[in-house]
């Protein structure tokens, strides 16, 4: 079953309740190509962690409650779709 989740290339959890990602999520899944966890609870993500994601071309983190976004998100070089509607965002530098 580990293996199947080091060569997903799609992770789906939205709709849940979750309120923080585990920084597993961003070691295991070195593949990954889309991440989706709107309409969850999130109220920050784990920055120094999120550069693991080298091949992510799209995250959704629509309809959470984040209020800022790390600095390592410029570190997604792949990343071509980033959706942050619906969240408490103020300032993006």
């Amino acid at each position: 079953m580990e293996s199947q989740a080091l060569e997903a290339k799609t992770i789906n959890m939205d709709h849940n309740e979750i309120t923080n990602i585990p920084k597993s999520v961003f070691s295991l899944a070195s593949n990954l190509i889309k991440l989706n966890l709107r309409d969850n609870a999130l109220d920050s993500l784990i920055g120094p962690d999120l550069h693991e994601l080298k091949t992510l071309v799209e995250l959704d983190l629509g309809s959470n409650h984040l209020t800022e976004l790390p600095t390592e998100i410029n570190k997604l070089v792949a990343l071509e779709v980033l959706r942050l509607n619906y969240n408490q965002l103020t300032m993006l530098d």
